[in-house]
């Protein structure tokens, strides 16, 4: 009775490792987004302003999507994480959403493209929420996509006093330390700023593409 989603791949043909993520939701379009013309119908019909699609394909841990997914609910959004460990259902409904937003801009232009140009969902793909600067930047754009920046604001201020008060002892260690960050473009930027926000030194930064 499982679901089964072939995914067509070339190996390590393309040389480019984040074309596995095209290959991962060309698989969830061919399988769950074709040939269900009926099913796609009602979906857009309950189609509604505060329903969004949170992707994260295992870009940040399960604790911290649950935490943005947190973070968005205080802003009156109704949150659905795609596409591990969810219900094949929320497969086939994302088309229902009026919102899909990125975590990491490395992987979804390809699915998010092709959502705004069949079902005509907007996106947005701009920074990764890793840190407070980041984050808050993450966060104003989603809220400015519904009108809520003073309320989105309101909830940055009050997180980012909690935040200040549970930091102040590791910044007490850190102070004075030194960091060579490496990794994906997005997250090594606004890890290396985390880093500077706690008080050590980044000497040097080194990407992956």
């Amino acid at each position: 009775k499982a679901n089964l989603m072939p995914v067509y791949c070339a190996g390590f043909k393309s040389k480019i490792p984040a074309s596995a993520y095209d290959a991962l939701y060309h698989g969830i379009i061919r399988t769950y987004l074709q040939d269900k013309p009926e099913a796609v119908k009602a979906n857009l019909a309950k189609k509604n302003g505060k329903k969004v699609n949170l992707f994260n394909t295992s870009s940040t841990s399960h604790a911290d999507q649950d935490e943005l997914k947190r973070i968005l609910e205080l802003i009156g959004l109704e949150v659905r994480i795609l596409p591990y460990d969810s219900p094949t259902q929320y497969l086939t409904d994302m088309v229902d959403a009026s919102l899909n937003i990125s975590i990491c801009t490395t992987h979804d232009e390809y699915l998010f493209t092709y959502l705004q140009e069949v079902y005509g969902i907007p996106y947005i793909m701009k920074n990764i929420p890793v840190g407070i600067k980041n984050t808050s930047v993450w966060l104003l754009e989603v809220a400015k996509f519904f009108d809520k920046e003073e309320l989105a604001q309101k909830v940055i201020t009050k997180e980012v006093a909690k935040l200040d008060h549970a930091l102040a002892p590791y910044k007490k260690q850190l102070q004075g330390k030194t960091a060579f960050v490496h990794g994906g473009e997005p997250r090594s930027l606004a890890t290396a700023d985390t880093l500077e926000l706690l008080g050590m030194e980044v000497l040097g930064i080194e990407t992956r593409h």
